[in-house]
């Protein structure tokens, strides 16, 4: 995840500029990773928790495909099509929720959070036609800024919005911009990451 020569845009090597090279080790040394079993609320699992000088860094990470097959050095590659962006915009949306409220418990030694999206899914960096999607309080394509209550538009199915009906406030302010990450040359891949910092969620 976090590596130093992971150079081309990699989400490691951001991560790493933000915190610094020498500090990597240190990370390695006490991550948790997968389903990591909060005490501030038993329903929630942080996908990754890296503890440092005695603070805790919650990360959350979102992983989307289209459909893909190619070599990529010896090894053969074939991504599905997973569709359903609008469900998983929300769920980004939530994740950035979820960080910013388990960053403000003070229960957790928490300063900062990330919440990632990494995919080669154009329908998430690209802006749709018009403003009448159903999801549109949930879009994340590049220039978007997310901020404030959020919800699904009316009409939307029952299928869609099943274990995703509430609607979400986002305290914090953040600016979506995304980043290339080309594992081969024909397969590209773009991420977002959004920072969330203890001092600026009601910013």
């Amino acid at each position: 995840m976090i590596r130093k020569n992971g150079g081309g845009g990699s989400i490691g090597a951001y991560i790493s500029t933000r915190v610094g090279y020498e500090r990597i080790p240190k990370y390695f040394e006490k991550a948790r990773l997968y389903a990591c079993d909060l005490t501030y609320d038993i329903k929630i699992r942080m996908d990754i928790a890296i503890f440092i000088n005695n603070k805790m860094i919650p990360i959350e990470l979102k992983y989307k495909t289209r459909q893909y097959s190619g070599t990529l050095g010896n090894e053969k590659i074939y991504l599905k099509n997973q569709s359903a962006q609008d469900s998983a915009r929300y769920d980004f949306i939530r994740d950035i929720t979820r960080l910013e409220s388990i960053t403000q418990s003070g229960i957790y030694p928490i300063e900062e959070a990330y919440a990632i999206f990494l995919t080669n899914d154009p329908l998430y960096w690209e802006p749709s036609n018009g403003s009448d999607t159903l999801d549109h309080d949930f879009r994340i394509h590049a220039g978007t800024k997310i901020h404030g209550k959020m919800n699904w538009k009316p009409g939307a199915s029952k299928g869609t919005i099943k274990s995703r009906e509430k609607e979400l406030t986002v305290c914090g302010t953040y600016d979506i911009e995304w980043r290339s990450y080309k594992p081969h040359e024909d397969c590209l891949f773009k991420y977002t990451m959004v920072e969330i910092k203890k001092e600026k969620i009601y910013k």
